[in-house]
C-alpha cells in the first residue's frame, strides 16, 4: 500500500482535469485554510460523500502523576475529529 501526500494528490488531480499544478496547489491551500478557519470558529465542516470534520472540546480534569505522586491539572483541550463518508470506506 502506497501513502499519498498532498503533492502526489495535486499531481493526480492536475493530470485528471488538465490544470497546472500551481493552480491545484492554490485551490488545495485555500480549501485547507477555509476548513481550519471554520473549525477554529467552532463550526462543523461536511464535504458530502467525502469527510466531515468536527471540533471536540474536552473539559479540564485533574489526573494523578505516578512519577511525582502529585495531582496534575490538565486544562481544556480541543481536538478535531474526522469521519469518513461510508461511500469512501473500503469493504
Amino acid at each position: 500500500m502506497e501513502k499519498l501526500n498532498i503533492k502526489d494528490l495535486e499531481s493526480i488531480v492536475s493530470g485528471n482535469v488538465n490544470v497546472k499544478k500551481t493552480v491545484i496547489h492554490e485551490v488545495v491551500t485555500a480549501l485547507t485554510d477555509a476548513i481550519k478557519k471554520e473549525l477554529e470558529e467552532g463550526n462543523e465542516v461536511c464535504i458530502k460523500n467525502l469527510v466531515s470534520f468536527k471540533q471536540v472540546v474536552f473539559a479540564p480534569i485533574e489526573r494523578y502523576s505516578p512519577f511525582t505522586g502529585e495531582n496534575i491539572h490538565l486544562p481544556e483541550r480541543k481536538k478535531v475529529k474526522a469521519r469518513v463518508s461510508p461511500k469512501l470506506q473500503v469493504k
